[in-house]
């Protein structure tokens, strides 16, 4: 008896660790559905903007090259160096490197990959955005600038890589004048970096063609 009940508990472990593995499997099914949904409903409002190429996140910061990642897509596919990079939730980041199955995408994460971008507000406050020790800001604010929390901030599409009217982030806090010039912006970010799964490069934009 006491061995019948130790092989039905074994069977018994079995069966619960399958039914927990197929569980997590149908929930992460189930998540990746619904990112696949967003990323249709944006490629959907995003039409007549650009080509966009959906691609996979199979590494992060490859070669040791901090702030980058590395997509399933490469120069086969369409890709090249500086193209920009989006999510349903904003910008990501350009193209950085090429190979013909694959591409490196250096990050907004990265302080040299900066942006021109502007308030979505009435007074159309105009910056730069660019990340220091993993802090995002907007530069270059005047003091007088009409800006509020929370406001949405978009590329303007004045520098040579990416195309206006694409989330950057939004007003996080707003500090004082630096000598009575400009005041320190800081930004939540649109686009959740850890957690880059999937993502579009677009390869091709409107008929207004790069800013």
């Amino acid at each position: 008896d006491l061995s019948g009940l130790r092989y039905e508990n074994q069977v018994l472990k079995e069966q619960n660790l399958r039914l927990s593995l197929e569980l997590l499997k149908l929930r992460e099914a189930r998540l990746e559905n619904a990112r696949l949904r967003e990323l249709l409903e944006f490629r959907a409002e995003a039409e007549g903007v650009g080509t966009y190429l959906p691609a996979k996140v199979v590494a992060r910061d490859p070669d040791r090259i901090a702030n980058t990642i590395l997509i399933d897509a490469g120069y086969t596919d369409g890709v090249r160096e500086r193209m920009p990079v989006v999510t349903a939730e904003g910008l990501v980041g350009r193209i950085l490197e090429v190979h013909p199955w694959t591409a490196i995408i250096q990050l907004l994460l990265d302080r040299n990959c900066r942006v021109s971008a502007i308030v979505q507000r009435v007074g159309r406050t105009q910056g730069i955005v660019m990340c220091e020790n993993g802090v995002f800001y907007l530069k270059n604010v005047q003091i007088r600038s009409e800006i509020e929390v929370d406001d949405p901030v978009i590329s303007s599409g004045l520098g040579e890589v990416f195309p206006k009217g694409i989330l950057v982030g939004r007003v996080k806090s707003l500090g004082e004048g630096d000598r009575g010039l400009f005041r320190e912006v800081i930004l939540t970010p649109g686009v959740q970096f850890d957690n880059l799964e999937e993502v579009f490069v677009l390869k091709q934009i409107s008929s207004r063609g790069p800013n």
